[in-house]
């Protein structure tokens, strides 16, 4: 017991201790936050982008040029392991503003909604749209009508494609829910219902019921395909990229929009996606069953196609995440040295300065190893509550990082975590035992390497040295 009470008392005796403490607390902090944000941040971008895609998707090298997509369906459908197939077409057009005055760039997604895979995909992405949306909180109070208008359109949006793309919602909701008067509907509204329908991402800044002019290239190539469409309502993935910047539409309508048939009846796609049985998910049996698909594309002669899981589709994003997240983890882990080298440095100090006090221990009985374990006793102190405090503040902070970068955001107007740098709408955090197992354990590690070398060190003292000259 002696020992703890002067191991306690040779740690409260110096300034230096506590900023000791204070060095490992912040430290363990750091790397806890910081680990935690990474895996998340692999994790929720791995998890968005398996919801925006397919198992496997099998996609033709050229522009919209898989031919014949209902014969490679079926032939594709025979593979053991395959549960359903979907074409589909994906191209890039430039939007034009109702006024005229800017264009941008736009992500044409064109799905079968008669497919029942497609139409589970597009349904999950409507459900995700929030029931009230995102406004900026410094708009000034004249925007407060758009508002308005904005919210009740969120809560009346269907959250099926099939009521989204049905005449009840396109030509009689979507304007009750906009307060058009019945009147101003068959002067001024009523040509955008005879559009045809498209669903655009949350983070557009459009609203449903607009009307955008899309340019593009037909199918050949040959000529530009300009067009007007209704936006029927919003979708949203979490990746703010495709929230941004993406369409969808239905697969009727991309074919007379892009001309995808041809006069001798083909159609062209841009590739077929499929969905496979859950046995088939995991990192070693989706690979097996693409090379599957790679045979039976190779025995039906299909030329100039290129097979992807949805690991390899983002197979260089996920691993710089994850590249990333360890060379983060190794920079800030050399900050838990440091704080292990101040506790080595003051024990070491402790034990020139208290050679008085070792040689009086030792004189009344005190052993070798009581005298090791008081120094070992005040070093592995500072750094296990330290270490205590830091897993409490890291997690703590961790849990609420994005109340606190919404409150520095409302301050000060700081875009801590830029949506259109990061794609995503939030700071993901994602604790995993692995990654606070391997912080505590690497952190007692050091503390003991730290406190054993002094402890060692005033063990070997002899009584008559520290009495000699004090």
């Amino acid at each position: 017991m002696y020992r703890w009470w002067i191991a306690y008392k040779y740690i409260c005796s110096r300034f230096i201790t506590v900023a000791a403490l204070l060095a490992v607390t912040l430290s363990v902090t750091v790397l806890i936050i910081v680990v935690a944000v990474m895996e998340g941040f692999r994790s929720e971008m791995q998890d968005r982008i398996r919801g925006t895609t397919s198992d496997i998707v099998v996609e033709s090298k050229m522009f919209l040029g898989l031919e014949n997509p209902e014969e490679i369906r079926k032939s594709l459908e025979q593979v053991d392991g395959v549960e359903s197939t979907a074409a589909f077409v994906q191209t890039f057009a430039l939007y034009t503003s109702p006024s005229g005055r800017g264009t941008e760039d736009m992500l044409i997604t064109a799905v079968d909604l008669d497919n029942e895979t497609s139409s589970k995909e597009l349904d999950a992405m409507l459900e995700a749209v929030p029931k009230e949306p995102r406004f900026d909180s410094r708009l000034p109070a004249g925007f407060e009508p758009y508002r308005a208008r904005a919210r009740k359109l969120f809560q009346a949006q269907p959250r099926t494609s099939r009521k989204l793309f049905s005449e009840k919602w396109l030509k009689k909701d979507l304007w009750e829910a906009q307060g058009v008067a019945p009147e101003h509907m068959r002067e001024r509204f009523h040509w955008r219902t005879l559009l045809p329908p498209v669903v655009i991402g949350a983070e557009s800044g459009l609203l449903p019921g607009s009307v955008i002019r899309l340019t593009s290239f037909t199918a050949d190539g040959a000529r530009p395909a300009e067009q007007e469409f209704l936006v029927a309502g919003y979708f949203k993935t979490g990746l703010y990229e495709l929230d941004s910047k993406g369409i969808f539409m239905r697969l009727r309508e991309a074919n007379q929009y892009l001309e995808l048939t041809d006069a001798g009846g083909n159609m062209k796609v841009s590739g077929i996606r499929v969905s496979v049985g859950p046995e088939h998910t995991g990192p070693q049996a989706l690979p097996a069953l693409k090379r599957k698909l790679e045979a039976e594309l190779e025995k039906a002669e299909v030329l100039f196609v290129k097979t992807e899981t949805w690991r390899e589709a983002r197979a260089t994003l996920l691993n710089a995440v994850k590249a990333e997240k360890i060379i983060v983890s190794i920079i800030l882990g050399v900050v838990i040295l440091f704080a292990g080298f101040m506790i080595f440095i003051i024990l070491t100090v402790q034990v020139v300065e208290k050679g008085r006090d070792i040689g009086v221990l030792q004189s009344i009985g005190a052993t070798s190893t009581g005298v090791a374990n008081l120094f070992f006793f005040a070093g592995t102190s500072i750094c296990l509550s330290g270490l205590a405090l830091g897993t409490l503040f890291g997690i703590s902070f961790g849990m609420g990082i994005n109340t606190f970068q919404r409150w520095i955001h409302l301050l000060t107007g700081l875009e801590v975590f830029p949506q259109d740098v990061y794609y995503l709408d939030h700071i993901p955090v994602k604790f995993r035992i692995e990654d606070l197992a391997f912080i505590i354990i690497t952190t007692v590690v050091v503390s003991l390497l730290a406190s054993l070398i002094p402890a060692r060190r005033a063990a070997k003292k002899l009584p008559t040295e520290g009495l000699r000259y004090n």
